[in-house]
C-alpha cells in the first residue's frame, strides 16, 4: 500500500490478550505509528482493512488463529503485509508462516528493535 500520502503508517494489532494489545499500542505509538487494536482476526476482517498498512497478529487465538488470518490476507492481493508473533515459538510453525507469506515471525516478548525493523520493511520505509 502507498503510505507516502499519510503522515505515519497504520498498523492493525490483532491479539486476544488485552495486555499485549496495550503494550503494542504504547510501543508503536512511541515510534510514531498509527495503531488500531483488535481482539481477534474475525473482528479485523469484519471491520475491514482500508487504510491499514500492516497487520501484526498473534498466532494462537480462539476462533481464527494468525496462520488462518495470514492465509485470508494473502488470498487478496490488495491486503496489507502481515507479521506474526507467538509466545510459543516452533520451527515448523515459523516455516509455515514464512512460506505462506508472513513478513516476519516473532517470538514474544517481542524485541522492540526487531519489531521496528520488520514493520519498516513491511511497509517499505526501511
Amino acid at each position: 500500500m502507498d503510505t507516502s500520502r499519510r503522515s505515519s503508517p497504520h498498523v492493525a494489532v490483532v491479539d486476544d490478550d488485552a495486555d499485549v494489545r496495550d503494550a503494542m499500542h504504547a510501543l508503536l505509538r512511541s515510534y510514531g505509528w498509527r495503531v488500531s487494536l483488535y481482539d481477534g482476526a474475525q473482528q479485523l476482517l469484519a471491520t475491514g482493512l482500508a487504510g491499514v498498512d500492516c497487520v501484526l497478529s498473534d498466532v494462537q487465538m480462539p476462533v481464527m488463529g494468525g496462520l488462518e488470518l495470514l492465509g485470508r490476507l494473502r488470498a487478496d492481493p490488495g491486503s496489507p503485509p502481515c507479521i506474526l508473533m507467538t509466545a510459543f515459538p516452533d520451527d515448523q510453525v515459523r516455516k509455515r508462516a514464512l512460506a505462506a507469506g508472513a513478513v516476519c515471525f516473532l517470538s514474544k516478548p517481542v524485541d522492540d528493535e526487531i519489531l521496528a525493523e520488520c514493520l519498516s520493511s513491511a511497509v517499505g520505509t526501511a
